[in-house]
């Protein structure tokens, strides 16, 4: 019994740093385990918060473009609404009248006003005028003062689009109103300036009595009222004068035949200008060579004009 009971003791003894060993293992195989789960389930909660805030944050964009699409419509609605009230209005006699008026009024608000910056020298009133004002800008910054009246907002163009966006023109001074332009149409001197469209080169005001005209005419000069439309010019010779109306304007209507050639670069007028060059010399071949180029870019704008607005 002795033996027996000491050779069990003894294999109990032996057998003791391996279930030890193994129970501690067991342990930390399962400690780790839990850790394991601890972190997948963090990790499972972390997605299904980023989930819910991306849900969140993309709900939030949906109704604020709903919200940004209401008032869009709102606000398209109410300028249609407002365009067919100043139509209507247009279509008065007497209210057409005030605001050939106005516009009258609000070019003479503007003068003296300096021609141009870099005609003036530092440190004088005039180079330090807060803006200046050329001769199609006076009309441009008019016409945009009064554009809620007028009903359009008018171009960016120069004299040369001002002139192409009136078609009625008028035989002589009797046959205009106050506020009508005058516009000038001449040859630059100097052969390196670039030719204007319709070779128009300057504007002014008519104010309706005798030749007295409102415009920016000098460089050094300020917007001022001159006696007369007629001078003669240091820039250029051949002047002609064209009276035209501004009825069209006064109706709502300001479009021009070369609304597309207006939207072109600085290389694309050369190109314009070049062809004018060709034809006037007789090279037609040239000018049919970039004439074709030329058409093909003003059907290529033209489409993409229509997809933008479409």
């Amino acid at each position: 019994m002795e033996a027996g009971v000491v050779q069990h003791s003894i294999l109990a003894l032996a057998s003791m740093p391996y279930l030890t060993v193994q129970n501690s293992y067991l342990e930390r195989s399962m400690e780790s385990r839990r850790k394991r789960n601890c972190c997948f389930m963090v990790y499972l909660e972390g997605l299904d918060q980023e989930k819910n805030e991306k849900e969140i944050e993309t709900g939030n964009i949906q109704k604020a473009f709903q919200k940004f699409r209401r008032k869009r419509q709102e606000e398209l609605q109410m300028l249609r609404g407002k365009k067919l009230s100043i139509q209507s209005r247009l279509q008065d006699p007497d209210y057409r009248w005030q605001l050939r008026m106005r516009f009258l009024e609000q070019a003479k608000s503007y003068i003296g006003v300096p021609y141009a910056k870099k005609y003036h020298e530092p440190g004088t009133p005039e180079y330090e005028s807060p803006f200046f004002l050329d001769c199609c800008g006076l009309i441009r910054r008019v016409m945009r003062d009064l554009q809620s009246e007028f009903g359009f907002c008018i171009g960016p163009g120069n004299q040369a689009y001002q002139y192409d966006t009136l078609p009625i023109t008028l035989p002589s001074e009797e046959h205009m109103k106050p506020g009508d332009l005058i516009f000038i149409s001449g040859t630059y001197f100097d052969p390196e300036r670039r030719r204007q469209f319709h070779d128009i080169v300057h504007v002014e005001i008519w104010l309706g009595s005798g030749e007295r005209s409102l415009g920016a005419r000098w460089k050094r000069g300020r917007l001022q009222i001159f006696d007369s439309y007629r001078f003669v010019s240091p820039s250029y010779g051949d002047m002609e004068y064209h009276f035209k109306s501004i009825e069209t304007w006064l109706q709502g209507t300001c479009v021009s035949i070369l609304s597309l050639i207006w939207g072109f670069k600085f290389k694309d007028v050369i190109m314009i200008s070049k062809t004018f060059v060709a034809i006037e010399r007789c090279n037609l071949a040239v000018a049919a060579q970039i004439g074709h180029k030329l058409l093909f870019e003003i059907q290529w704008k033209f489409i993409q004009k229509c997809q933008i607005t479409s």
